[in-house]
């Protein structure tokens, strides 16, 4: 029976290494690299046609595993050598984000038993932006519509018996196991500009297995340091804390996003006192 052309020396295997490998390229006109100067633009996807081609096969397109909308149905008077162009929405590569992101087109036919895959290309795709997310609190405590870190909010840990407040930093596919990210905080007077001065912590970590899908989480620590000088060391008996942290992506240092909280640790029974850290919810 036939199986559709051209002919895969590796069949059933569906890569067949007689497709050439797509070649991408932006409006920069870069090989397999989109650069700034490409960011909102649409791509073009080449593809070198094989040898037999054939009468209604359909060439289509994927970018990190999705096909893409545009979609070429060859005519019967195509050569081997000749060449097509395939559509890349500037929607479809952002949707595929920032990095290195295969890309490789399919052969199939109405007759076609099986499909035909080209070997993937490796695009590295810097025109869109990385964006990464802001840290959260956990612990967090809403007092009316204002959300605070406070004396609720503290945390006890039962290993070393510190106490701090706990920072989460949300899953996500940069999160790789074994590379490094460095945290920071910081406490900031109500103006949220200048820093309380002898607070600021940083800390640079391996990232584990599984953070990409659970995230990591951070305990901001000793109290005394980072935490305590939000009522005794600030303008105003309170103060701001700003949370940001940096992955090296594709050789690049990126920043999140930054988080600014208040940090307001009265005692609800005396405002001049500090929380009372007797007694606090304890984490492993």
């Amino acid at each position: 029976m036939w199986r559709g052309y051209p002919v895969n020396p590796t069949d059933p295997n569906p890569v067949n290494p007689n497709l050439l490998p797509v070649l991408v390229k932006g409006k920069s006109g870069t090989d397999n690299h989109l650069i700034e100067a490409d960011k909102d633009e649409d791509a073009k996807a080449i593809v070198t046609l094989y040898n037999p081609t054939r009468l209604g096969e359909v060439i289509t397109g994927y970018w990190k595993g999705v096909a893409i909308a545009q979609t070429v149905t060859l005519k019967g008077d195509e050569s081997a050598g000749d060449t097509i162009e395939l559509n890349i929405t500037w929607d479809e590569i952002k949707a595929g984000g920032p990095g290195n992101v295969p890309v490789y087109y399919t052969v199939t036919h109405p007759d076609f038993i099986n499909v035909q895959k080209s070997v993937e290309t490796s695009v590295q795709v810097d025109a869109v932006p990385i964006t990464l997310a802001v840290a959260t609190f956990p612990d967090i405590s809403v007092i009316g519509t204002v959300f605070m870190l406070n004396c609720a909010s503290l945390r006890k840990r039962k290993s070393d018996g510190l106490i701090g407040y706990r920072v989460s930093i949300p899953a996500s596919g940069f999160l790789v196991a074994g590379e490094n990210i460095t945290l920071k905080w910081v406490l900031k007077e109500a103006d949220q500009t200048a820093d309380i001065p002898g607070t600021e912590l940083t800390a640079t970590i391996t990232i584990e297995d599984g953070a990409d899908t659970t995230g990591i989480e951070w305990f901001v620590q000793p109290y005394d340091q980072y935490i305590l000088p939000a009522q005794e060391d600030s303008l105003d008996g309170w103060a701001y804390a700003r949370v940001v942290y940096t992955l090296n992506i594709n050789n690049i240092e990126v920043e999140s996003q930054y988080i600014d909280t208040i940090v307001g640790i009265q005692d609800l029974e005396e405002e001049s006192r500090t929380c009372n850290i007797t007694s606090l919810p304890e984490i492993p």
